[in-house]
């Protein structure tokens, strides 16, 4: 359904004011009728949010102006319009806006024709430090390998934007990220801004606030929770631990920082920050923010906005949280997010495992513990902490895939992330796991620990558009009314018209089946290209998981051009000896002269296995890796 205005509509829009919150402001009456919701509309025709977004923004404060009761003595004092009732008003990432709203007056909105959903404000977790312990001295073995043999292919990351979306670094450490004087200036394409010019500089090119600073924890300016992971310190001493050098991952690469939290992330700020960064210019987003229950993708307010800058062609890099040691939870699990988790992490242990929308999550880990980081807050003795934490590993990789995108500009998000997840190094076994669980696990560590080099030449990649994702979402039967509010830009949202597929068909680059009881085999279809430096090559599959039989067609492809596209089936079958409930794990792997495409593999079989989202399992993991 599109909306479309009426024609006196042109006018009324003049006769509004523009406003754009640059904080949210929290009404402070405990008795107050008013509460934060981020409202989903219907985009009206003729009214582009790239070319018109402060039309677009005065449409949104009309809009309020049907609904909002500005006479209400509760509330007139302090917000006497509907335009003084608008929080943010979003341009392209969400279609729509916030607003403090009554629920009599959200009632009323979604009578309206314009209206799609109304969501209450909530608050999410900022991916943090999980533990207060003693740093030992951290591997520097990997930021190494990436200085020796990726910096000068990927250029140290020249002219690549990588924003963060965060919490913040002490007012009182600004400028609190050099430039050393030798970095490039931002490239044309930048047209963000510094909220503190003081803290800016060319390697810090953007510094925005998108949080009531009112609230801030001790009213400080903050930045980002990994932001200075990127950094380099010299002789630092830690806690009485002196580092020689910890190595900046993309040296070149600049930085925007985007304040999207306080104590809490709230959805108004998240959608705005990821606005601004897309806006901005910005080629890759690291976030430190998770959401504390599960939700469907559409109701995710970290999903809905990635996606919209997934398709924009910028990726996404989210952390897969640290729950704690009861329950394996994988947050950020929307495919087309990169969802990393922490390796070398105190917080392994699997007594269950959730298994959620068919795809396998996390997709790669990288070093999150023992990272340097300035700290928030009040820290005696030191100017930088060592933290642990998965947001400490995206931020990693973020600065790996700065590499990746100069080196390779033209490669995709998806095919970016399938070249993390098909040449990570798996992980060894750790005895101290109970039951036949082990830290090769996938859904501990995901495909293994990100290997720049190998990323830098896969080979091989499964990708994925965009639009790509629509068939999958069909798939869930979510209905096209949800599906439009993540896929809004999209121009064919119709399950009709698309398709549906199920989550074992999404060209991703792991495979994850499920078996039933009923079910005797199962096939996963999927799409490599080549992205070889040299255009011939030919590969050969080798398959290892035990439990199940596996046939792969063709068990060979042949490549004559870079670019080229091939096809093939996978094929499991149960064995007379597959177990009546289990989770089985192994890999795929194309093999070539030059590289190895290696996919992980699971398959689960088992009661629960008809479900393609919310499977759950004990401790029933049988892994297998080479």
């Amino acid at each position: 359904m599109t909306f479309t205005p009426r024609p006196h509509l042109a006018f009324l829009i003049l006769l509004c004011s523009s406003h754009l919150a640059s904080s949210i402001r929290r009404p402070t009456d405990n008795d107050t009728p008013l509460a934060a919701y981020l409202v989903t509309v219907h985009r009206p025709d003729g009214l582009l949010p790239v070319d018109e977004p402060e039309a677009l923004e005065q449409w949104h404060t009309f809009l309020l102006g049907q609904v909002c009761n500005t006479s209400d003595p509760a509330t007139k004092d302090r917000f006497p319009t509907a335009e003084s009732r608008l929080i943010y008003s979003y341009s392209h990432v969400v279609s729509g806006f916030s607003a403090w709203l009554t629920a009599p007056e959200v009632e009323h909105m979604a009578r309206l024709p314009w209206f799609v959903e109304a969501i209450p404000d909530k608050s999410y977790k900022l991916m943090s430090v999980h533990d207060d312990h003693v740093p030992t001295p951290p591997e520097l073995h990997w930021l190494e390998s990436v200085r020796d043999g990726v910096w000068s292919k990927g250029n140290m990351g020249e002219g690549i934007i990588i924003g963060v979306l965060d919490a913040g670094i002490a007012a009182d450490h600004l400028p609190a990220i050099p430039d050393d004087h030798d970095m490039p200036s931002p490239p044309a394409k930048w047209k963000g801004g510094c909220d503190h010019s003081e803290a800016c500089n060319n390697k810090l090119i953007g510094l925005r606030t998108f949080v009531d600073t009112s609230r801030a924890l001790g009213a400080a300016m903050f930045i980002g929770n990994g932001v200075d992971t990127f950094m380099q310190h010299h002789l630092t001493s830690v806690l009485g631990v002196e580092y020689d050098k910890a190595f900046d991952v993309a040296p070149k690469a600049h930085l925007a920082i985007y304040r999207v939290c306080n104590e809490e992330c709230h959805p108004a700020a998240v959608n705005a920050g990821m606005v601004a960064a897309v806006d901005d210019g910005v080629d890759v987003v690291s976030m430190s923010v998770s959401t504390k229950e599960k939700a469907m993708f559409h109701e995710d307010d970290v999903a809905v906005p990635s996606y919209r800058a997934v398709a924009r062609g910028v990726l996404v890099c989210a952390p897969a949280g640290s729950i704690g040691p009861d329950m394996l939870r994988v947050e950020s699990n929307a495919p087309w997010l990169l969802t990393v988790a922490a390796s070398d992490t105190d917080r392994r242990v699997v007594t269950n495992v959730e298994l959620g929308n068919g795809i396998l999550k996390p997709d790669v880990s990288a070093p999150g513990v023992d990272t340097l980081a300035d700290p928030h807050g009040d820290v005696e003795y030191t100017d930088v902490q060592v933290k642990a934490a998965t947001s400490m590993a995206a931020a990693h990789v973020s600065g790996v895939v700065a590499l990746i995108k100069k080196a390779h500009h033209e490669w995709s998000p998806a095919a970016i992330k399938s070249a993390f997840v098909t040449t990570a190094d798996p992980a060894g076994p750790d005895d101290a796991l109970p039951g036949n669980a082990t830290a090769t696990s996938y859904f501990v560590t995901g495909a293994g620990e990100v290997n720049p080099v190998k990323a830098m030449d896969p080979g091989l990649v499964y990708d994925l558009g965009a639009s790509d994702f629509i068939p999958y979402l069909c798939g869930m039967r979510l209905g096209e009314n949800k599906i439009s509010k993540i896929v809004e830009l999209m121009a064919n949202t119709s399950c009709a018209e698309t398709g549906e597929i199920s989550a074992k068909d999404l060209n991703y680059p792991s495979i994850m089946v499920a078996m039933d009881e009923k079910v005797q085999q199962v096939e996963a279809k999927r799409t490599v290209t080549n992205v070889g430096e040299e255009p011939v090559e030919e590969y050969h599959v080798e398959v290892t998981v035990q439990g199940v039989d596996v046939a792969v067609n063709p068990s060979k492809l042949a490549f004559s051009e870079i670019g080229q596209k091939r096809e093939f089936v996978v094929t499991v079958r149960r064995q007379a000896s597959t177990p009546a409930k289990a989770v089985i794990e192994g890999e795929l792997k194309w093999v070539s002269e030059k590289h190895a495409v290696r996919s992980p593999m699971v398959v689960v079989v088992g009661e629960t296995a008809a479900t393609s989202a919310g499977l759950s399992y004990g401790d029933d993991i049988a892994s297998i890796n080479s």
